[in-house]
């Protein structure tokens, strides 16, 4: 069998080490991780040999993403010097990290076209597969499983950018609907033990759309569940725990609009046209609470109308004409209601990584409508 990893070119290897050691983390959150210094590899490697072109039709989307990172470097900037607070300067620096990694994406498009999505389907999918391997030992554990993320949060949110992933990249490898259905069942499995609600909710969406897609997707889903009770009996007690996590929803002191931090949107309503910044977030609460558990909360409140324009043109463009194919996105949005998730890489690398896939989709030939070919040829 042909080895899944490419070799032969460095900055393709490079890559599927990124996404491998996504998973991760030795150092607190907000330090640097092992998968940044591939990223910062590849970067130096194609700026050293003077390569960092990318298609045209995708100049666009990296505008307007560049034109937004631009935006919050004022908007941080004026604060942190208005408010004394250095958080503003670390948070840009997390939009510069996520920009040149939607950069890269579509520079290795650019470059090396489907094999890029190939290797990337083949790494994330080796990814979760292990992230399964080493979470075996929390299926009976009652505490929420982290594995080697900071908090379960990281390991749910993980599990529904992975199965996105999955889904797009899955279009352009064309793998067996098993070997898609196993990757679907692992990633829901991660977000059981990581007792995430939201994470668990949107695999399931997930599941759901491309089941409509996919006979037997539930026989699939049936089958493996059947081997992983009858491997692990402990694994009972995960759904047990799962359902009454979500039987909780509505329950629990930050199941509202006001625990999620959403009131200090309308308590300050002055800030919405330009945006009051990430910075000293404790000036906005009085519970305590200081981020806004929300992606698109955080982009009103703290970079205003203005911002949202720009990163939503972005968005936008990344998933342009793709109809019902965007519907991981669907399940990406709706934990983003509920949580802030902006800083976490893989979710930035999706969005390039679904333009590239519509884009190689797009290269591919158009069926000639029935009876076309007999109509031209037909005498006169």
């Amino acid at each position: 069998m042909k080895s899944p990893f490419v070799i032969k070119d460095v900055n393709l290897l490079l890559w599927q080490m990124f996404i491998l050691t996504f998973p991760f983390y030795l150092l607190p959150s907000g330090l640097p991780r092992i998968s940044d210094f591939f990223l910062v590899a590849i970067a130096i490697r194609l700026l050293a040999r003077g390569h960092f072109k990318v298609l045209p039709e995708s100049r666009i989307a990296i505008k307007f993403l560049w034109l937004f990172v631009g935006y919050v470097f004022l908007n941080n900037s004026f604060y942190a010097l208005k408010l004394t607070d250095s958080l503003a300067v670390q948070t840009f620096l997390f939009y510069i990290h996520n920009g040149m990694s939607v950069a890269l994406v579509f520079v290795l498009y650019s470059e090396y076209g489907k094999k890029f999505l190939t290797s990337s389907y083949w790494a994330i999918s080796v990814c979760v597969v292990i992230q399964f391997c080493l979470g075996i030992r929390d299926i009976g554990n009652p505490a929420r499983a982290t594995i080697f993320f900071n908090n379960p949060n990281q390991l749910g949110y993980f599990s529904l950018i992975a199965a996105a992933m999955v889904a797009y990249l899955a279009r352009v490898a064309q793998p067996k609907t098993w070997q898609v259905t196993s990757l679907f069942f692992i990633c829901l499995t991660l977000s059981l033990i990581s007792l995430s609600k939201a994470a668990i909710i949107g695999v399931l969406i997930m599941l759901v759309f491309y089941g409509l897609r996919s006979p037997g997707v539930l026989a699939i889903i049936v089958a493996l569940g059947f081997a992983l009770f009858a491997a692990f009996p402990d694994a009972i007690s995960v759904l047990d725990r799962a359902e009454a996590r979500l039987s909780g929803i509505g329950t629990q002191s930050d199941d509202n609009a006001e625990g999620r931090g959403y009131n200090r949107i309308w308590e300050n309503a002055q800030y919405l046209a330009f945006g009051a910044s990430e910075a000293d977030q404790t000036r906005w609460t009085r519970s305590g609470r200081q981020e806004l558990h929300s992606v698109f909360g955080t982009l009103i409140f703290a970079y205003g109308f203005i911002g949202c324009a720009l990163i939503g043109t972005f968005f936008y463009f990344c998933l342009r004409g793709q109809g019902y194919d965007a519907y991981p996105f669907i399940s990406i949005a709706s934990y983003g209601f509920t949580h802030q998730g902006l800083r976490f890489t893989l979710l930035w690398t999706l969005l390039a990584v679904s333009w590239c896939v519509a884009a190689e989709l797009r290269k591919r030939p158009q069926p000639e409508p029935s009876g076309s070919r007999d109509l031209a040829l037909a005498p006169a």
